[in-house]
């Protein structure tokens, strides 16, 4: 699940938002501190720190990285969600960064167990896993 199912989807919202490949360790070492907000099981201090922490760093970072996309746009969802407007304008500082959450967030967490339950559900229906290793389509 660690290596792989947690992975890709972090990868595919990183590759979709623009985050240079050099930047999205960020987002593929954090521990699951973040995603523990949503849980109904209250957090411990110290992983209510942490996720503090790194939704501070992580609110910092894509502060930057807005700065830069409307320096410099590119052919990215970072860049359409920087230059687009409501009848109110722009979008502010806030809604980027509830947005960019909210995709991190609902994006992960739910690709994450779909690929799991997926495989899960392959490996214990094996018919179903033979006819699709034969007809992938």
């Amino acid at each position: 699940m660690t290596a792989f199912a947690r992975q890709l989807p972090i990868q595919a919202i990183c590759e979709m938002l623009g985050i240079p490949a050099e930047d999205r360790h960020r987002f593929t070492d954090v521990d699951e501190s973040a995603g523990r907000i949503l849980d109904p099981t209250p957090m411990t201090p110290a992983e209510l720190d942490r996720a503090n922490r790194n939704t501070l760093e992580g609110a910092a970072y894509f502060d930057d990285l807005c700065a830069r996309r409307r320096r410099e746009p590119t052919d990215d969802l970072l860049t359409a969600m920087v230059q687009s407007e409501t009848e109110h304008g722009k979008l502010t500082r806030e809604e980027l960064s509830a947005n960019v959450s909210l995709l991190f967030g609902a994006g992960h967490k739910t690709t994450v167990n779909l690929i799991g339950n997926g495989l899960l559900a392959l490996f214990r229906n094996r018919d179903q896993l033979r006819k699709l290793q034969q007809e992938p389509g």
